[in-house]
């Protein structure tokens, strides 16, 4: 008799654990369903509501997980998604679904060494017969990755890959394009954006971007009159000067700039009135070894004096290095420096900034001579050696308005009638600026005040007003400089584009 009980309990509990179970799968079913629902109709809050009474009832339910962590993504809440899917991988190593969902996180977090690290992780878990489209996808991040963190070279390796496995990948070749154009190569960006439009013709941002390649490629035009009047003590000078030039980049790596200069100056000398004519003609060569790093050489041949000179030759440099950029421009210069006596000055030149977020602290160095001098008490000196540079604080404070402090040291090796020859003159100031664009139209404003160790107040003022239209810009400046002992005002008309 027991024996019957028994085997009637023991039937009874497995037929109710079997209703039970029964039913569970039918609410997990019905849960799950009306979780897809209300995601298809972006109502997440309670699609979340579903898959969590489906962990309820089943916490292993893999399908329930993954879908709540994607959820807790597009709720932002990065944490708990992180968790879940860091739990996945804890007990499956190789769950790509779940690095994916990490590699999210990490991007719109914009931690982008830990995206790249867990794109890597799929790229590397990934079984062979993984779908072609699967892996592009996954190399195409892989690629915008290393370009947000900088890696530019690794990103058009990773392109690269892309374009091995798909050809026919149209957003690989267009972000060739854009690397190409980013390190400066205007002729390769063309070629890549060119290939991108082959294969998507009714793409209208590649035809944007190679249109404004076609730009940068055409020949450019640049003309600038300008007026300058200088006022001393029983001095005034009259400054005419015009100058005409044209560029075209001819390659990737190679500027050119062909122009003419021409200044006529008529000055009053306590009653005493000359004028004078200085005009040459020069030819500019910028190399560009890449985006950060370039040469630039100047020839002239004056007409005036019937002589040619290299005037110039510059190396610019540009480093990053997290936020931080620093750039380098280092010249050595030689310059017709009074026209009116025939003097002349050779100098090397070294500017460096560096900027970090919206700071910027520059100096600016100059050191040379100047030949052809009378010193003191008009003896005559064969050179003059003189040393001039700048330190100079700026920063950000709203959108496109600077404020910055600066220190200024001047010091010539002897006093001369010719020219200003400070010595051991110190000055501290402030200096601001602002630029806004309405439109096409664009203003610049700037001004400073410095103080040097006598108590003599300096001043420097510009404005500058634009318009662009099409392929032309036109602009009219003004600046004027003011010290106890001498003023000048300068205004100039500006007019430049491409034919």
């Amino acid at each position: 008799m027991s024996k019957i009980f028994n085997s009637i309990a023991f039937l009874a509990i497995f037929v109710f654990g079997f209703s039970i179970e029964n039913s569970n799968l039918e609410k997990i079913e019905e849960a799950r369903s009306l979780g897809y629902q209300y995601k298809l109709q972006s109502e997440t809050k309670e699609a979340i509501e579903c898959y969590q009474t489906i962990l309820e009832l089943d916490p292993d339910d893999y399908d329930a997980r993954l879908a709540l962590g994607r959820l807790y993504i597009l709720t932002e809440n990065y944490t708990q998604a992180e968790d879940i899917f860091q739990k996945i991988i804890m007990e499956d190593s190789t769950d790509l679904e779940a690095y994916t969902g990490l590699a999210e996180i990490a991007k719109i977090q914009s931690d982008f060494a830990q995206q790249i690290f867990y794109l890597n992780d799929i790229l590397s878990k990934a079984p062979a017969d993984i779908s072609a489209k699967y892996r592009i996808d996954v190399l195409y991040q892989l690629a915008l990755g290393y370009q947000y963190s900088d890696q530019l070279f690794l990103s058009n390796q990773t392109l690269d890959r892309i374009i091995e496995i798909e050809p026919t990948f149209a957003e690989a070749w267009a972000e060739k394009g854009k690397l190409a154009f980013w390190d400066d190569k205007p002729y390769l960006a063309m070629k890549f954006y060119q290939k991108a439009i082959d294969l998507d013709p009714t793409h209208h941002y590649y035809q944007e971007r190679y249109q404004d390649l076609l730009q940068i490629t055409k020949p450019a035009f640049y003309t600038k009159q300008n007026f300058l009047r200088e006022q001393e003590t029983d001095l005034e000078t009259f400054n005419y000067t015009h100058e005409y030039m044209i560029n075209k980049r001819i390659t990737n790596l190679w500027q050119a700039k062909l122009g003419y200069h021409s200044r006529y100056t008529y000055r009053d000398s306590a009653g005493y009135k000359s004028s004078a004519l200085y005009d040459a003609a020069f030819c500019n060569n910028h190399w560009l070894l890449n985006s950060n790093h370039s040469i630039n050489s100047d020839f002239r041949y004056s007409f005036s004096e019937q002589s040619i000179s290299l005037v110039n030759i510059t190396s610019l440099n540009n480093f990053k290095f997290w936020k931080l950029s620093i750039k380098n421009q280092f010249s050595l210069r030689s310059e017709l420096f009074e026209t009116w006596y025939g003097v002349s000055r050779q100098l090397l030149q070294n500017r460096l900034s560096f900027s970090y977020q919206n700071s910027e602290f520059t100096i600016n160095y100059h050191i040379g001579e100047i030949d052809n001098n009378y010193v003191e008490n008009r003896s005559k000196m064969d050179e003059n050696r003189f040393l001039d540079y700048t330190m100079n604080l700026n920063h950000e404070i709203y959108k496109n308005l600077n404020f910055g402090i600066n220190y200024r040291f001047q010091n010539f090796q002897y006093e001369s009638d010719l020219y200003y020859t400070p010595q051991d003159k110190k000055l501290y100031g402030v200096n601001a600026s602002y630029y806004f664009e309405i439109s096409d139209f664009y203003s610049y404003l700037s001004s400073s005040l410095q103080r040097d160790d006598d108590g003599d107040i300096e001043t420097n003022n510009s404005l500058e007003f634009g318009y662009n239209w099409h392929n032309i810009s036109f602009a009219l400046s003004y600046a004027n400089s003011q010290t106890p002992y001498y003023q000048s005002d300068s205004a100039s008309v500006i007019i430049n584009g491409h034919f």
